[in-house]
């Protein structure tokens, strides 16, 4: 059985249970009403576990003043597909609950919610299922979702919890401000979390007053991550921390933040982030516009897992604040390979490491650095706080960097071998290391040096405690005011039989 049923005025309706799950197009037309019911285009609830689905509905609210939940189509049994909810107007005082399909069973597939001129503190979900969550999309313009301090509400295009969470799609636009949590893809449960996108457009602003907020384009607690995305396409203050793909326990792979031409962005920016998973892989930040002055990280491993071949790129166009991080790939307690940063703004950031272990080894990181001018106090192909680093390299061109560096081609605690600081038509104040080692030995570094000028030593090769070997320096039509060795063990300085290779000048 179905019902079709046009709502005008300030007429209050709550569907029965039971009746089939596909509706007509009902409308509230509110204006300074005030609501304090639930509104259902469709609810269905059936007194045994029979799979009746709630589809095809659509609500739409203009205006009011609304104290409770508006759901489009829900299903107790079944699936909630193709419901809409579009809200023009109005204010919403409580955590109220905003679903175009709520399936507590079942799948969400393609249900819609659009936000226009609409102000809010409540959780908003385009498709909410039990298993599946595809094809959902939450449009929200010129509206203003604020954080509620005793709900912690959230933003979700598409949320599953056993299934799979894919192509969901988050579209804030027009000026709105999000300032809670948000996810175009999102589960709490073992989903995977796929393909799944949020743009933020027309100066609208992520995260204003909360301090808490974080957006997401997937989020999976226990499953897998990947080939989600958050392109700033306009974007205004954003104060949020941005996660390309997020996950809690499972690995986070191929997942994309992309800053196209404006954004001010005081929260951290990571292209991947697993807190316990196996590995951070090829995941990626482009940062072509706008402006970063926090963390900024194409793939973390805050556990126990490996950042591998994860990307950072900052164009021309784009600037990084004065205390800006830049981390090709990091990992808290595992392995960093294969991670590159590439830069060619005119600022350098704070720090900016191609690939940064924690605890472990670092090899085959890099970190490209052209055209900058400020900036750059710690530029590292690889840095090991505590292991080895190996087949790393740092490479600056046409920069001018005067504010007393470090450069390393790689950092290692406990060693360093085949690590490169490659240097050309630069001015450079501060030492330079194609090697750099704590503890244990520093073999086969080099630094080049090409054009230019550089105020402060070069080191192919160091060591503080251990043996310096077969390292080498070679400038060519450059000055440098400092001391040059091709290997120095500090412990125990070089002597006339060490095989490192002094500096050709």
């Amino acid at each position: 059985m179905k019902k079709f049923l046009v709502l005008m005025l300030a007429l209050v309706f709550t569907s029965p249970a039971g009746w089939a799950g596909s509706n007509n197009h009902r409308v509230y037309n509110a204006s300074e009403q005030i609501y304090d019911n639930v509104i259902y285009g469709d609810h269905e609830e059936s007194d045994v576990e029979e799979e009746v689905d709630s589809f095809v509905n659509s609500v739409t609210v203009n205006d009011g003043i609304f104290n409770n939940d508006i759901i489009g189509g829900e299903s107790e049994h079944g699936d909630a597909y193709q419901n809409e909810l579009h809200i023009n107007g109005g204010t919403f005082n409580s955590a109220s609950d905003l679903k175009a399909g709520y399936s507590h069973s079942g799948d969400a597939t393609e249900n819609l919610v659009r936000l226009n001129g609409v102000t809010l503190q409540g959780n908003i979900t385009a498709g909410d299922g039990a298993v599946n969550a595809t094809d959902n999309e939450l449009i929200i313009s010129n509206s203003t979702v604020n954080y509620n301090t005793s709900a912690a509400n959230q933003v979700i295009a598409g949320k599953g919890y056993s299934g799979e969470v894919t192509n969901n799609n988050l579209n804030i636009t027009s000026n709105s401000v999000v300032d809670t949590t948000a996810a175009a893809g999102y589960s709490d449960g073992g989903a995977a979390v796929s393909y799944n996108t949020v743009t933020v457009s027309g100066g609208s602003r992520l995260g204003n007053t909360s301090g808490s907020s974080a957006v997401y384009g997937g989020y999976a607690a226990e499953g897998d991550s990947f080939h989600n995305q958050i392109t700033l396409e306009d974007a205004g203050t954003v104060a949020s921390d941005l996660y390309g793909g997020y996950s809690d326990t499972g690995a986070a792979e191929y997942n994309l933040v992309l800053v196209e031409q404006s954004g001010d962005i005081s929260g951290a920016v990571y292209g991947g982030y697993t807190a316990s998973g196996t590995q951070a892989y090829e995941n990626e930040v482009r940062l072509n516009g706008g402006q970063a002055s926090g963390i900024v990280a194409g793939g973390w491993a805050e556990g126990e897992g490996d950042a591998v071949d994860n990307s950072v790129t900052v164009g021309a166009d784009a600037v990084l604040g004065s205390a800006a991080s830049v981390y090709g790939g990091y990992a808290a307690q595992g392995e960093v390979s294969g991670n590159t940063v590439t830069m060619a703004s005119a600022s350098a950031g704070e720090e900016a490491y191609g690939g940064y272990a924690a605890a472990g080894t670092a090899s085959n990181n890099s970190l490209s650095v052209s055209g900058a001018t400020s900036g750059g106090y710690t530029l590292a192909g690889g840095y090991a706080e505590a292991g080895t680093a190996s087949n790393n390299t740092l490479t600056i061109s046409n920069s001018t960097l005067t504010g007393g560096n470090l450069f390393y081609g790689a950092y290692g605690a406990t060693g360093v071998s085949g690590n490169r600081l490659n240097v050309s038509a630069s001015t450079l104040t501060g030492d330079l290391y194609g090697g750099w080692a704590h503890s244990g030995a520093a073999s086969g570094n080099s630094v080049s040096v090409s054009g230019g000028t550089v105020s402060g030593k070069v080191y192919g090769g160091y060591t503080n405690e251990g043996e310096a070997s077969g390292n080498t320096v070679e400038l060519n039509n450059v000055e440098v005011t400092g001391d040059v060795y091709g290997g120095y063990a500090a412990s125990a300085p070089a002597s006339a039989e060490d095989p490192n290779t002094p500096a050709d000048t």
